[in-house]
């Protein structure tokens, strides 16, 4: 009893003062402006886990309300889980177990509000990593320490700009109808520069 919660004192101090640093290696995705996304963080090599500890940085003019959960991963039962996002642009986040699993991949979901417009780019990083094996961002087939974000504007909701949402901005920016979204100009732009390849998305 007495070793255990010497691990869980360890564990907490460690998430309030750790500051590991992590070295670079970046995966790409898009995100609709005015939406929510979640990214995994994980890991895919098999190890004990007896905890987990990372602090996530953010630019909050373009993402904000920052949330965690464990679950839809492996540490879903049997883990405690902890987060604090007191610190303007950082989540913290810890978890750890009394009787640890043993395992591999996804151990925590980050959901961000959309809080920029299309053309707006972002990265989303560490400022510390602690997992049983190495790990990052989950993104496909890879983990990556950081994620570079690029921000849409996808008007039929299927996940790519087309010529099809540069009009449809440019008839709300015209207005020819009442459009629920921001659309204008500037999405319009967004979109042509998608399908001309002078752009990222």
């Amino acid at each position: 009893m007495m070793r255990y919660k010497l691990k869980i004192l360890i564990l907490m101090l460690f998430f309030l003062s750790a500051n590991t640093s992590v070295c670079a290696g970046g995966c790409e995705i898009a995100v609709r402006q005015n939406s929510k996304f979640t990214v995994a963080v994980g890991f895919s090599q098999n190890a004990e886990i007896e905890g987990i500890n990372m602090t996530t940085e953010f630019d909050t003019e373009l993402l904000g309300s920052p949330e965690a959960t464990l679950t839809g991963g492996i540490l879903e039962e049997n883990y405690s889980f902890m987060t604090n996002d007191d610190i303007e642009g950082e989540i913290r986040i810890a978890a750890y177990a009394a009787d640890p699993v043993s395992g591999s991949g996804d151990v925590v979901f980050l959901s961000f509000d959309v809080a920029g417009k299309c053309l707006d780019g972002t990265t989303l990083s560490f400022k510390t990593l602690n997992l049983p094996s190495e790990g990052g961002f989950h993104v496909g087939d890879e983990f990556c320490k950081e994620l570079e974000i690029s921000v849409i504007y996808d008007s039929n909701r299927d996940n790519r700009l087309g010529m099809e949402d540069a009009i449809y901005a440019l008839q709300c920016a015209s207005g020819m109808f009442q459009c629920e979204e921001d659309a204008g100009i500037r999405e319009a732009l967004c979109a042509l520069q998608a399908v001309s390849g002078k752009s990222d998305f």
